[in-house]
């Protein structure tokens, strides 16, 4: 495979560049409206990783889905708090600019129905509202019409009944893939509102793997110590680039609009 040096601001321009052809479909050179969102999406992501990185185990998760439902979030902040929402998830200055460019990022994730990809790929958003809670029209318009979020009246006041409700939302959203979001004990006779965020992915390599190439080898953990795992095997010509201490490989899937990128350090 090719390689090439690569600093880390490269890296993450090139990590962002992916996730933007993504965002673009097959025409990379698309124009977008997203206002900068994607981009500082791309920063968020590495930073909330900073963060997960130091617990222990292994770390699993959706940076997209954490700034969409903070974004939510800010659609019902002013002042202080409004200007930490923006530091802190690297949005652009105006907040109109910063909703509208979410809706353009879920609108190009979720497609349309005129639209035939060999993948699946939805993101969806709700607010659970305590019912007869006097909230802002404001709020409740913005909500709606730039992150497409249902406003769904639960009431708190049976918590229970209203945790299952929105835990089989997210099941649904995912096909089975997320059960029991919201543990017990999550939500109160106190609270008034619970921002959800869904996504899911299905697709399949541009360039499959064979199941009689995959065999059990070691693996060497951060200890030092080594256990056996299946591991694929294929010879092909992908997008690779290389700097000290972290390797960095794309593998696109079926459709060449979207693609997994491996950082291995």
């Amino acid at each position: 495979m090719p390689t090439r040096p690569l600093s880390r601001r490269l890296f993450l321009a090139l990590s962002g560049a992916f996730a933007a052809r993504a965002a673009a479909g097959k025409d990379a050179a698309a124009p977008t409206t997203d206002n900068g969102v994607a981009a500082g999406n791309t920063q968020f992501a590495v930073d909330l990783y900073g963060k997960l990185a130091a617990e222990k185990g292994n770390v699993f998760c959706s940076p997209f889905s954490v700034s969409t439902a903070l974004g939510m979030t800010a659609a019902g902040a002013k002042g202080d708090t409004l200007a930490e929402f923006g530091k802190v998830l690297h949005l652009p200055a105006d907040p109109a600019a910063a909703h509208a460019g979410f809706a353009d990022i879920m609108g190009k994730l979720n497609g349309g129905p005129a639209d035939k990809r060999p993948y699946e790929l939805n993101t969806a958003n709700a607010l659970w509202a305590q019912a007869g809670y006097p909230w802002r029209a404001e709020f409740v318009k913005v909500a709606t019409a730039q992150y497409a979020a249902g406003v769904e009246n639960v009431d708190y006041r049976n918590p229970e009944a209203a945790r299952g409700t929105i835990n089989q939302w997210v099941e649904k959203r995912t096909h089975d893939k997320i059960k029991d979001l919201i543990p017990k004990g999550a939500v109160t006779p106190d609270t008034r509102l619970v921002l959800t965020n869904a996504i899911y992915f299905k697709g399949e390599w541009l360039s499959t793997f064979k199941k009689e190439d995959t065999t059990d080898q070691p693996f060497k953990l951060a200890d030092g110590t080594t256990v056996k795992v299946p591991l694929m095997h294929q010879e092909k010509t992908f997008n690779y680039a290389e700097a000290p201490g972290v390797q960095v490989l794309e593998l696109p899937y079926k459709g060449n609009e979207l693609s997994m990128v491996v950082a291995l350090p």
